[in-house]
């Protein structure tokens, strides 16, 4: 990861060798797709060459198939139509887990990719590694969750809990999801030459480069 410290004006000390880029006034989204209940989503905003957090969370989905497939169908929906969306990134599944789950999470992935298919919008998916990578500077197995969440709070939440982000109705905190689809927003931004705007510094452009994702991807 590379990043560099924001001083008085944040906008400011981020210098953009060409603020007219494809994305201009366009929208990013990233997901973490479910297998159940918890669809980890964050939106960026692109606006003179920098690409600013607009928004992030985790929605929760209704128990019952038909209602859940039609519930990310238009929750999707929605946010491409909110923030002018031009594309799509989020995890690809490389198939663990039981039958049932990847059933699951191939349906609800299914769902976002026919959404962003009607809406003309383009879908990148990413190995979680390669995200971490990319996003945290290291794409290391051990730990790999750890270092998407704090990145993420660091960047946008400074100061506050995981809990306080993303408090679960039953106590806990879901901010896992949260973390991984902002990370996957912004590795994508990021790998494609543009910054991302934090609260108190910046992520820049990643060196251009291939990187497959470790083996024991989860």
């Amino acid at each position: 990861m590379s990043t560099k410290p924001m001083g008085n004006s944040l906008i400011e000390n981020l210098i953009v060798d060409d603020p007219v880029c494809p994305l201009e006034g366009c929208g990013v989204l990233g997901f973490d797709p479910p297998a159940f209940a918890n669809l980890g989503w964050g939106a960026f905003t692109v606006k003179n060459g920098i690409a600013i957090h607009a928004d992030s969370g985790v929605y929760r989905l209704p128990e019952f198939e038909n209602q859940r497939l039609m519930s990310i169908h238009q929750f999707v929906d929605d946010l491409i139509e909110k923030y002018n969306v031009r594309v799509i990134c989020f995890e690809r599944s490389i198939g663990g887990g039981m039958a049932h789950i990847r059933e699951m999470l191939a349906e609800n992935t299914g769902v976002i990719k026919l959404v962003a298919a009607w809406a003309g919008v383009k879908v990148d998916a990413l190995h979680t590694s390669t995200m971490a990578k990319r996003y945290t500077g290291s794409g290391h197995h051990k730990g790999k969750k750890s270092r998407i969440k704090s990145t993420t709070r660091d960047l946008f939440f400074p100061g506050q809990t995981y809990r306080s982000i993303a408090p679960k109705e039953s106590g806990g905190e879901s901010f896992e999801h949260q973390a991984d689809a902002v990370g996957f927003a912004a590795c994508y931004l990021i790998s494609n030459g543009i910054p991302v705007l934090g609260k108190t510094m910046s992520l820049l452009p990643w060196p251009e480069e291939k990187t497959e994702a470790a083996p024991d991807d989860q």
